[in-house]
């Protein structure tokens, strides 16, 4: 019975001790990408008169402009998924098909060898997004239902997270643009592309592997708390 409880207390503390060192790492790789993207900006800012392979006004325009319009039309779609669910499902799954079609011809059309794989890559993505379609299009009513069921009563703090979420994305991609347009700017900027993808990929990698086992001891109470406050909003 004590070998049962000291191995008990083994494996709490050992929880414990991964738990904290998860959320250090979390909490460490924002700080680092924040204070990145920080020096990028600002080393965008005094060298662009110096680099003349780099011009700020063909560069931010559009993306930012880009980014903007995807926040719209986020809150575009939220309103139409509010007033007109079955519109918004059966329009999700048969614009997504065309829209990555669209994609893949733009990338064909660059004709360089990266942009043809990746082209030829969604070009295959949009077909089997049209084969999945049509496989469950008889369940698209049953979907509706669930989805108008869902919207009839929802709390308004439940909305607030929502367009709350979308701005956060909004800023966040705005931030994120200055800080590649930094990374665009310099000579070696493939390592420096390579260090902003690498930290982008850390968080997906942390929240693929929580979906994989969310009762893992190495993780901390980040996600279920907030997975908490989300249900708690919508009683």
């Amino acid at each position: 019975m004590q070998a049962q409880d000291s191995t008990f207390l083994n494996q709490t503390l050992r929880g414990n001790i991964m738990r904290k060192i998860f959320k250090i790492i979390f909490y460490l790789h924002l700080l680092v990408i924040s204070l990145l993207i920080i020096s990028l900006t600002i080393y965008n800012l005094i060298s662009t008169s110096q680099n003349p392979n780099f011009h700020p006004m063909k560069w931010y325009p559009p993306l930012l402009t880009s980014t903007l319009c995807a926040g719209v039309f986020g809150f575009t779609w939220q309103w139409i998924t509010l007033k007109n669910p079955k519109i918004a499902i059966k329009a999700t799954f048969w614009l997504s098909p065309f829209l990555t079609c669209a994609m893949a011809v733009m990338l064909v059309y660059i004709e360089t060898p990266i942009s043809l794989t990746f082209g030829v890559i969604a070009l295959i993505s949009s077909l089997i997004q049209s084969l999945y379609g049509c496989w469950i299009n008889h369940r698209l009513e049953y979907a509706d239902k669930i989805l108008s069921t869902s919207i009839v009563d929802f709390p308004i703090k439940t909305m607030r997270i929502a367009f709350s979420s979308i701005l956060i994305g909004i800023f966040y991609c705005f931030f994120l643009m200055f800080g590649i347009g930094g990374a665009r700017a310099i000579e070696n900027k493939k390592k420096v592309r390579l260090g902003l993808a690498w930290v982008q990929a850390c968080v997906c990698a942390y929240y693929v592997a929580y979906a994989e086992n969310p009762q893992s001891t190495h993780f901390d109470s980040t996600i279920p708390m907030r997975l908490e406050q989300l249900h708690r909003s919508q009683v």
